[in-house]
């Protein structure tokens, strides 16, 4: 027998809607952020058909207050809902979605 991998490539993807829960005395932010994507089999096929899927992310971002401004200083991307962010580990915080992840960094 043989493995076939079955592989689409993204033509388009753009910002669909986002829910966003801020709690002010833990500088912290959770945004549950919905993308539309485009797939296509082949891009040097023009005719082809062409297959949407919403995809949805949840974010955490960490912030710090500046005069006049907040500086987001961590992002984590979480695959899973809201229930098991805070039992989050490096493992389940990699992205497995063909969706372009957000990258995760820290700034000092």
């Amino acid at each position: 027998a043989m493995n076939q991998v079955y592989k689409d490539y993204i033509l388009d993807y753009h910002f669909e809607k986002a829910d966003i829960f801020v709690n002010q005395t833990t500088n912290q932010a959770i945004a549950m952020v919905s993308y539309n994507v485009t797939y296509v089999s082949d891009l040097k096929n023009a005719n082809q058909s062409k297959t949407n899927q919403t995809e949805t992310r949840t974010v955490k971002l960490s912030y710090s207050k500046l005069p006049g401004k907040l500086l987001v200083n961590q992002v984590q991307v979480w695959k899973s809902g809201l229930d098991d962010l805070d039992k989050a580990t490096p493992k389940t915080l990699e992205e497995s979605s063909s969706v372009p992840s957000l990258p995760n960094t820290t700034t000092k």
